[in-house]
């Protein structure tokens, strides 16, 4: 019996069809209770995979000592990559597959330790038993999930995390994907939607090391909001983003991260160039919108914090550029929008109706130079902080087991958020004039969190 046979297809080049051949085939025989068969099935699927390449037929004890003897790094300054998450789902196609499948992940999921370090994520990587599955896209996805909701151990560099795979950075791969879709577009004549939703930047701090070294950390300058530590307790100081770097925050440390946080911004950016160009080879670009945003900055030091778990500017205020279609004006605006206005905008310039479930507004008065779109912008971030802003002044509110604080910031005079105002008797009307504002707001979204108990404006 040939390796075809074995699998029960017919001899193809499609990878897709090998693999769910071989999916279905290792859901009949375990590797455990299966073993000899199992040991027929892993050799026909890498013949078929790779008909080039001579297949040597070895016992099960053999290969599960070869699969242990793969190059994957242990040492604790790396972590493994999981897997690229495939296109199609392989193992579930009916409801007992979901139990087992489930079942896996559960056990995966028991059996590590709450800090995750290298080691344990190369045991996971090397069991024979998940092996197979890693060929799954939920597989990977739920995975991810469970070793990000872990605090990862120390890792004495970052630069070699999760967005790597088969040495090339996600970042690469999204980018060669997106040129590829848009030279398919060339001689269609007809209109295309691409998005391309990079993981960058975000830690683990991943970036090809040309991108490092544009940057010499020695020269790296500290925020003008830099502070060793948050002046009180904001209710997210213990949380995965801020246990990353030492408390109190040292500047040679934030400084490391900082360079990082750079060479992944001009990574992503090099690579955005490389889609632009890709429009403008193709004849694209002319008649193209395109739209640039981010989801979130990072503190990296400003105000003592390291992550996005907070609604100062350096966290909510993201990038948001927009190119009409043969439209270049280069103006720029300070008029206040949200993301979810992206939709109507795009639903207004292209003449369509905007659904009426939407919530954004479109901002095509603000594009055109005519009157903002909104007035206010409502900042809310779990129970425990809540924030409005008018473009000039800008109110946050904490409540933090039982304690209230209040900070008052003038974003055109201080916009690094350096100088609380909010102890000023002269300034009392403004913070009184915003409160009730943002307790309008907390009825129009109908947020109902305990943050409000007992919430005086």
């Amino acid at each position: 019996m040939n390796a075809w046979e074995i699998l029960g297809i017919e001899p193809t080049s499609d990878k897709k069809t090998i693999k769910r051949a071989y999916a279905k085939l290792l859901k009949q025989y375990h590797p455990e209770e299966n073993p000899e068969e199992f040991k027929q099935i892993q050799a026909a699927y890498q013949q078929c995979l790779h008909p080039d390449q001579e297949i040597e037929s070895v016992s099960f004890e053999q290969s599960r000592q070869d699969i242990k003897a793969q190059p994957i790094s242990i040492k604790e300054d790396t972590i493994v990559p999981p897997p690229i998450p495939k296109i199609t789902t392989l193992f579930i196609q009916n409801e007992k597959d979901v139990v087992v499948y489930q079942d896996i992940l559960n056990s995966i999921e028991k059996s590590l330790p709450k800090k995750i370090g290298s080691k344990e994520i190369v045991q996971v990587f090397t069991d024979p038993k998940i092996m197979p599955y890693l060929e799954d896209e939920f597989f990977c996805r739920r995975l991810e999930d469970i070793f990000l909701s872990r605090k990862l151990k120390y890792i004495k560099n970052f630069r070699d995390p999760i967005y790597m795979y088969l040495g090339k950075h996600s970042v690469d791969i999204f980018t060669h994907e997106a040129v590829e879709y848009i030279q398919q577009q060339k001689d269609k004549n007809q209109p295309f939607f691409l998005s391309v939703a990079y993981m960058s930047p975000h830690d683990p701090r991943s970036m090809p090391d040309e991108y490092m070294q544009l940057y010499d950390q020695s020269q790296i300058q500290l925020p003008p909001n830099f502070m060793e530590k948050h002046p009180f307790d904001n209710g997210e100081l213990e949380i995965r983003d801020e246990i990353l770097a030492a408390i109190p925050r040292r500047p040679d440390e934030i400084k490391k991260h900082i360079r990082e946080y750079y060479a992944m911004i001009s990574h992503v950016d090099k690579r955005v160039g490389n889609i632009i160009q890709t429009l403008k080879d193709n004849g694209l670009y002319e008649n193209t919108i395109i739209i640039f945003a981010g989801d979130n900055g990072l503190a990296v030091g400003q105000h003592g914090l390291m992550g996005k778990q907070n609604v100062y500017e350096h966290s909510v205020g993201v990038p948001l550029m927009i190119k009409a279609a043969a439209q270049h004006t280069g103006k720029k605006t300070a008029d206040l929008c949200y993301l979810i206005d992206v939709f109507p905008t795009l639903c207004d310039m292209l003449q369509l109706p905007v659904p009426q479930s939407v919530d954004g507004i479109s901002l095509l008065s603000s594009l055109d130079g005519k009157e903002p779109v909104r007035d206010y912008l409502y900042y809310s971030y779990m129970d425990n902080q809540r924030g409005i802003s008018d473009g000039t002044w800008k109110l946050i509110e904490y409540h933090v087991n039982g304690k209230r604080t209040t900070q008052l910031f003038n974003l055109k005079n201080d916009p690094w958020e350096r100088n609380d105002l909010s102890g000023q008797k002269k300034y009392e009307k403004t913070i009184q004039r915003l409160r009730e504002k943002m307790a309008e707001e907390q009825k129009r979204t109908n947020d109902t969190s305990v943050f409000w108990n007992n919430f005086s404006y």
